[in-house]
């Protein structure tokens, strides 16, 4: 019997020991792995950071021995890229005068896929049809009011004209009458008129009228001393002025000069305006010259855009 409690106490004290290992050992664990956790932290720059998306740099920063720079970067993932021509840099308007005498070139005019803004005559025989038909295929239509020039009256500005003899009732009167025989006008443009755009008291009793009714105006400018911007300007009325007139000269290549001089004045300023007539050659070149404006950058719009 002794001998039994011996052995019995003997296994006691063995797993006693192997406690106090484990005990000890879990404590020394515990305290080394306080002192790694405890070292000096990251510095801020140095933390976790979100993964940037790859960007590429824009065409003018690269390197000088890399070549000529991309054009354009490549496009998301899930797009495709649109083949354009240039953003347009520069308007242009092309006015189209002395239309409601003939039908042919104005039917031409009516099929192109441009805005082409119509300056139409009154009391011409095609005048109302082609201003009805203009706005039917949403052309921009203007009066062309004819006005007494230089030279009255041996050169003659036509049917409807505005004389410098008329009082102001009389202009007023004519002045509603030639309006009344174009519908759907959205401005008016000077038809001859060298010496009445001349005159200051006329032109702001005329100016002030189309105001009144809400038209816009454009000066022809067929006299350098036409007070016509300055009058519209000093009573607040929106207008314009001519740039170029295309067909002075009306070979296609006068024309196609015109065309280029007002592509750079276009370019210049950013918008410009120029006068044509009905002649085939304009429209010969007017069909040659316009793709290529569009193509440098230049868009083709109506009168009334340039104004806004």
């Amino acid at each position: 019997m002794p001998r039994k409690k011996r052995t019995r106490q003997g296994r006691q004290r063995r797993w006693g020991g192997y406690l106090l290992f484990f005990l000890l050992g879990s404590i020394a664990t515990l305290c080394l792995y306080t002192i790694i956790t405890q070292e000096e932290p990251l510095p801020p720059e140095q933390k976790r950071a979100p993964s940037k998306p790859l960007s590429y740099p824009p065409p003018s920063a690269r390197l000088k021995d890399q070549g000529p720079p991309l054009e354009t970067a490549p496009p998301p993932r899930g797009t495709s890229p649109s083949v354009t021509s240039p953003r347009p840099s520069a308007k242009v308007a092309i006015v189209i005068d002395d239309l409601g005498r003939e039908s042919p070139f104005s039917r031409q005019l009516l099929q192109w896929n441009l805005p082409i803004t119509l300056s139409i005559l009154p009391f011409e025989p095609h005048s109302r049809d082609l201003a009805i038909e203009a706005h039917q295929k949403r052309k921009e239509v203007i009066l062309h009011l004819p006005m007494e020039p230089h030279g009255y009256p041996k050169i003659k500005p036509g049917e409807g004209a505005l004389l410098l003899e008329m009082t102001e009732r009389g202009l007023l009167r004519q002045l509603s009458r030639d309006i009344d025989a174009v519908p759907y006008i959205k401005g008016v443009s000077n038809h001859m008129g060298s010496r009445f755009m001349e005159d200051s008291k006329k032109m702001k009793l005329i100016l002030s009228e189309l105001k009144r009714r809400g038209f816009f105006f454009l000066d022809s400018r067929t006299t350098p001393q036409s007070v016509g911007a300055q009058t519209a300007n000093s009573i607040g009325l929106e207008s314009a002025e001519r740039a170029v007139f295309l067909d002075h000269d009306v070979s296609e290549d006068a024309i196609r000069q015109s065309l280029q001089q007002l592509a750079r004045l276009s370019l210049a300023s950013g918008k410009a305006i120029g006068i044509g007539h009905p002649h085939d050659a304009t429209l010969k070149s007017l069909k040659r010259m316009i793709p290529e404006m569009q193509e440098k950058g230049m868009e083709v719009v109506s009168l009334s855009v340039i104004l806004e």
